[in-house]
């Protein structure tokens, strides 16, 4: 399984308990505002691990290129939940912002330890 997979398995199994704990309806808002964060740090690490692969060196390229995507993401996908969707703006504003604190931090760590040659989860035996 790669890192990504696992990250997205633990985010998702995150959503369903904090679906569990909030109003019944809040939680549409409350994922929404889960799933845009977790998306781009997916679709991020996919992009890191992969050019990790074939050449360390162009992982910081691969990360400058990302962050602006992301930047369009974002305002894009918030305008969008806003304007189209119609979230409600406080569960949505404190889940976006709660998970996409964690998850960077996570994908921080992750890129630390793939840098350095430690691994970062779970290996299979040899």
């Amino acid at each position: 399984m790669t890192r990504a997979a696992a990250l997205v398995i633990v985010a998702l199994a995150s959503l369903g308990i904090v679906a569990m704990l909030v109003a019944p309806e809040q939680r549409t808002d409350v994922a929404w505002g889960m799933l845009g964060p977790l998306m781009a740090v997916a679709a991020t690490w996919v992009a890191i691990e992969e050019t990790h692969r074939r050449d360390p060196g162009r992982v910081m390229g691969v990360l400058m290129q990302a962050f602006i995507v992301k930047v369009l993401f974002f305002g894009a996908y918030v305008v969008v939940m806003f304007r189209v969707v119609g979230v409600s703006m406080v569960p949505f504003v404190v889940s976006f912002t709660s998970y996409f604190l964690v998850l960077y931090l996570v994908e921080a760590v992750m890129l630390q330890r793939l840098s350095s040659g430690r691994p970062s989860g779970p290996q299979q035996p040899s």
